[in-house]
């Protein structure tokens, strides 16, 4: 979440922060995490009231920020993990293996939903525009990832 490295660059390009509430959402949430699942419902927390969250979407209008737009933009993928799952890592080899059982971290892969819905290209304001090469609702549960390495 916003790495440092990307917090200089936003300095330097004068970015602005056009989603105001996604940090102390997570402030406000980040000492009740106690394990892996809490972790993942917060990493892709999304206020119905407020869908321009920790993991949030621009299509539906409305949600706190200094420059309102909709846009068919929004989280597609959120990433999560414990220190404990990671200690493994650094006795890898690097050596690639496809049938490798290490993991890495879990990984969800769709977007917010939002009263009940994920975004849906085909119920969209766009959705006469031409959709190249992706899936009319992409929507999907967290997966623990393999390294693919030993």
């Amino acid at each position: 979440f916003n790495y440092a490295v990307s917090l200089a660059i936003r300095d330097q390009l004068k970015s602005i922060n056009n989603r105001p509430a996604r940090k102390w959402q997570l402030l406000s949430q980040v000492n009740n995490v106690t394990d892996i699942e809490i972790a993942k419902d917060l990493i892709t927390f999304t206020d119905p009231y407020n869908p321009l969250s920790i993991y949030g979407r621009w299509d539906l209008g409305y949600g706190w920020t200094t420059t309102p737009k909709t846009v068919p933009d929004g989280s597609i993928d959120a990433k999560t993990a414990a220190a404990s799952m990671l200690s493994n890592l650094s006795d890898l080899k690097g050596v690639l293996n496809i049938d490798s059982g290490n993991t890495s971290f879990w990984m969800k892969y769709g977007t917010p939903v939002v009263n009940g819905k994920p975004f849906i290209w085909s119920e969209s304001q766009w959705h006469t525009q031409k959709l190249r090469d992706i899936p009319d609702v992409m929507d999907g549960d967290y997966h623990l990832l393999k390294t693919r390495i030993d």
